[in-house]
């Protein structure tokens, strides 16, 4: 049974399921982050240790650029939280709309039922009443 609500409910779950697929895009941002942070730490420490035993190479410009990376992907990190968190918090009003949005047209359906039902009700002691009055009127 449509409802007055249909339309709105299918505008809420858009929205639900855009920020979604938003959530999951920051959320793979983020693990890129994090496996790059991990990479560059594994490069310092290598470069560090390569450098420290053969005095010849010199490695410094490559340290400098790789804690360089490391200091933006740091910087970058709590952006991509913060941003993360408030599409969670955006999603979780959405989501709460959508299931309010729900439970309104499920009241409008069992309203619609009821009122059904009733008038079904109604109708058939109208013609218990009416094959009543018909007998008794013949006698």
């Amino acid at each position: 049974m449509k409802t007055p609500y249909d339309a709105a409910i299918r505008v809420r779950q858009r929205e639900v399921d855009e920020l979604r697929k938003r959530i999951e895009a920051e959320r793979g941002r983020l693990d890129q982050i994090e496996k790059r942070l991990d990479a560059v730490g594994a490069g310092l420490a290598r470069e560090t240790r390569l450098a420290a035993s053969d005095r010849a190479l010199n490695a410094q410009a490559y340290i400098d650029l790789l804690r360089a990376e490391r200091g933006r992907l740091l910087a970058e990190k709590p952006l991509v939280e913060a941003s993360l968190a408030a599409l969670r918090d955006t999603a979780a009003e959405a989501y709460g709309a959508l299931r309010a949005i729900e439970t309104a047209a499920t009241e409008y359906r069992h309203e619609a039922a009821r009122a059904i039902a009733n008038a079904e009700q109604g109708m058939l002691d109208d013609m218990a009443a009416t094959s009543l009055l018909q007998r008794s009127a013949r006698r």
